[in-house]
This record gives C-alpha cells, sequence and structure tokens, in this order.
C-alpha cells in the first residue's frame, strides 16, 4: 500500500529540543508577564491620534469617533453658574506622586466601569482611583466609603465588591463588604462622614469638570485623556506614548 507521505517527510523535534521545550515556553509567559502593557503594545501596536487641550495645558485628548472633549472650561462656558473647577495642582491631584500615573474616574453605578476595571486587571495595572457620584445617592456612599478605605489601604478590595455587587448601596452594605474585604467596618464607616472625605470627593468632582468630563468611566493616563471604555491594546499604547513625549506631569 502507497502511503500518501514518509515518515521521514515529516518535522520532528529533535530529543535534545524537546527538553527545552517547556522551559522555553516557561520563560516566555514569564517575560510576558513583566514585560506586561509595554509587550502588549508592541504585539497588538494601536495607532492613536489626539487633540491637545488649551486647558489644563499639556494634556492631549484621545482622538475617537463619537467622543469629544475640549476642556472644563469650554464646557462650561455661557453658563449662569459655571461648574466649579479645580484649580491647584493637577498632578499632584492626578496621580499622587504614583506610578504607573494612571487616573480613573468612576462611578458605582457605572455598568461600563466594571468592563474598565476588568482591562487594568488583565494588564496588571494599578491606578490612582478618583470615585465619582453622578449617579444617584448610592453612588455617594459608594464614593465615600471608597474615599475612606484609602486609609486603610484597602481601595481595591472595596471597590472589586462594591462594583461586583447587585446591591443597593447603603451604610449596612458597606459595613459588611467592608469586614468581607478584611477592613475595620467600625472606623470606615466613622470616616465615611469625616471633613478629608468630604474634600477629597469634591476634589474628585473638581478635577471631573476641570477635563470637562461628562460622564464614566474616564482616565488620565500620563497627559493623554479618554472618556469612556478604553480596551487593553488602546490603554497599553496609551501608556507608550505618555511615556515616550506626552507627559505634562513630568518623566
Amino acid at each position: 500500500m502507497d502511503f500518501p507521505y514518509r515518515l521521514e517527510d515529516q518535522t520532528v523535534m529533535p530529543g535534545g529540543l524537546r527538553r527545552w521545550a517547556i522551559p522555553l515556553v516557561l520563560l516566555g509567559v514569564v517575560v510576558a508577564y513583566q514585560q506586561g502593557p509595554a509587550l502588549w503594545a508592541r504585539m497588538f501596536a494601536t495607532d492613536l491620534s489626539y487633540t491637545a487641550l488649551d486647558d489644563p495645558a499639556g494634556f492631549v485628548v484621545l482622538d475617537r469617533e463619537g467622543v469629544a472633549i475640549t476642556s472644563g472650561a469650554a464646557v462650561f462656558a455661557g453658563l449662569d453658574a459655571p461648574e466649579p473647577m479645580f484649580e491647584g495642582d493637577i498632578c499632584t491631584a492626578l496621580f499622587d506622586g504614583r506610578t504607573p500615573r494612571i487616573a480613573y474616574f468612576y462611578d458605582r453605578n457605572c455598568p461600563v466601569c466594571r468592563r474598565q476595571e476588568a482591562v487594568f486587571e488583565a494588564l496588571g495595572l494599578s491606578v490612582v482611583d478618583h470615585p465619582v457620584a453622578l449617579l444617584g445617592a448610592g453612588s455617594a456612599v459608594a464614593a465615600r466609603a471608597l474615599i475612606a478605605a484609602e486609609a486603610q489601604g484597602g481601595v481595591e478590595a472595596l471597590r472589586a465588591r462594591l462594583m461586583r455587587s447587585p446591591v443597593v448601596v447603603d451604610d449596612g452594605a458597606v459595613r459588611q463588604m467592608a469586614e468581607v474585604a478584611g477592613l475595620d467596618a467600625d472606623r470606615l464607616v466613622a470616616d465615611m462622614g469625616s471633613a478629608r472625605v468630604e474634600r477629597a470627593l469634591e476634589e474628585n468632582h473638581l478635577l471631573f469638570n476641570r477635563f470637562g468630563f461628562i460622564g464614566t468611566p474616564a482616565i488620565v493616563v500620563e497627559g493623554i485623556v479618554a472618556l469612556g471604555f478604553v480596551d487593553e491594546a488602546t490603554l497599553s499604547a496609551m501608556m507608550t506614548s505618555g511615556r515616550e513625549g506626552v507627559a505634562p506631569c513630568g518623566e
């Protein structure tokens, strides 16, 4: 019987190479994990374009169809009682001296924000939280709880539970979630009513207004501003662009 191919025609991995196959694959996984967003950006390059903001100076807006941001001043121009805007050190307020410089504005009741946080998790990114209260009383309770959790180093743990829970958020729900997250629930609830938390929430809204945001999620990566959901490839490209030159807050 004639066979359509011979064994010698087939490619067979040499024995020595077979022994190294698994270690080489594991090495590739480790390199990919360490390189993170930079590697993702090189593998899935996304050409991005930006438009400069007049205010705050030095920042640019990611150009995307159907999404427009000019500046906070322009958004509220002509109103009898324009919204107040942040006037202090924007870089410190946005990033709090942390790296990578990713500021994240979100509302607990924003369903798209849950998708955005999955992107952060997929890329292994830590962000500077700026919770805001745009969508009702529950949003305000959640925002205060998240700001209060900063004093215990528990923002990410509490955010994960608040964003994934379907329950209506009130002080009782916050207390239960704080306990599950390993926080001091009594301290958290007490801190939620403090002047510090109130000032921080107000500052988040002032920053939100300064950039002319009209909804969440909203992200500032280095000096690049984006309103709405940002996928993995785009976020990685934004980080690369920011490091390479769009960095009004310094290198």
